[in-house]
């Protein structure tokens, strides 16, 4: 998990810095203090949400078309019954967790 911190974090300094104001509290001052666009950071936030979301949701549908595949080789007939929904979703969890880099 480190190192996928070590590798996003330019790529989010660099987004930070596009949403960064600099302005002057007042006038007779020499220096410039920097905002932060709350909403703007928001955006960036849930943008990346949805992204990942969606990555997973299509991560997610071609394990199942996979399994659903070979259910249909071995027996000729693919039922999805609760116990299979959820065998599937353990499965496809500990598949994504043994992937994710420590």
């Amino acid at each position: 998990m480190l190192t996928f911190v070590q590798k996003e974090m330019p790529k989010f300094r660099m987004k930070i810095n596009k949403i960064i104001m600099r302005m002057k509290d007042n006038n007779l001052d020499d220096y410039d203090t920097e905002y932060v666009d709350i909403d703007m950071m928001l955006q960036m936030y849930l943008e990346e949400f949805r992204a990942a979301k969606r990555d997973n949701m299509v991560k997610l549908s071609k394990y199942y078309k996979t399994t659903m595949q070979e259910q249909l080789k071995e027996n000729d007939s693919a039922m999805l019954t609760f116990a299979n929904v959820t065998k599937i979703n353990s499965d496809f969890r500990m598949a994504k967790a043994q992937k994710t880099p420590t």
